[in-house]
């Protein structure tokens, strides 16, 4: 699902209301120009939190999985790119 909102004194407000559950955990995604926004301290915890994001994946990848993983990220894969 893909919401619309605007950024508000801290908060991300949707423009319309949302079913969801009040502390209800959400996820978003920010468009690509939003990173040349980032102060450098902000890249590196974005940075840290996709490669904690990462490392969980492999908690759930078989070591030929991790492998094939690991072949394809040296080739360069774009994620966008993949077809899975």
């Amino acid at each position: 699902m893909v919401v619309e909102g605007y950024y508000d004194n801290g908060t991300v407000r949707p423009v319309k209301p949302l079913n969801l559950k009040e502390k209800q955990k959400v996820y978003i995604e920010l468009p690509a120009d939003y990173e040349e926004e980032l102060s450098h301290e902000e890249k590196i915890a974005r940075r840290d939190r996709q490669l904690e994001a990462i490392r969980g994946l492999f908690n759930l990848l078989d070591d030929d999985e991790v492998e094939e993983f690991d072949k394809a990220m040296q080739k360069g894969l774009k994620f966008k790119e993949a077809a899975f």
